[in-house]
């Protein structure tokens, strides 16, 4: 995806424009920003004591929208956020995501687990 497509998808799925090349987005406690560099694009996670945590660092040809409307990379991680913590889904999926989360992906991740158990 071009830089300009994912600054779009961005701000039609709740992030707001905090920065030049900036896209942020709250999802419980965590900041959520999107960089988008000239080579580069970037997801951290700021937190509230001021820090910042590299949460991927991925080349513009590894980024897309997947079949549910989501940023590929932003889907794993997240899915397992709301599995692990029971967490609500974060602002940017859509219901064709969360629905997709929870009939597929997470009962495929119990049924993994509950073979080593």
């Amino acid at each position: 995806m071009e830089p300009e497509d994912i600054a779009e998808w961005a701000l039609n799925h709740g992030f707001r424009k905090t920065g030049h090349a900036a896209y942020s987005a709250w999802y419980g406690e965590y900041e959520y920003q999107m960089l988008l560099r000239r080579d580069v694009f970037l997801i951290n996670r700021l937190h509230p004591a001021g820090y910042k945590e590299n949460y991927a660092r991925l080349s513009y040809e590894h980024v897309w929208v997947n079949e549910q409307g989501v940023l590929e990379c932003l889907v794993e991680a997240f899915v397992r956020r709301m599995w692990h913590d029971d967490a609500a889904p974060p602002p940017w999926f859509t219901e064709e995501m969360i629905d997709h989360a929870r009939e597929v992906m997470i009962p495929t991740w119990e049924e993994r687990i509950a073979r080593y158990r």
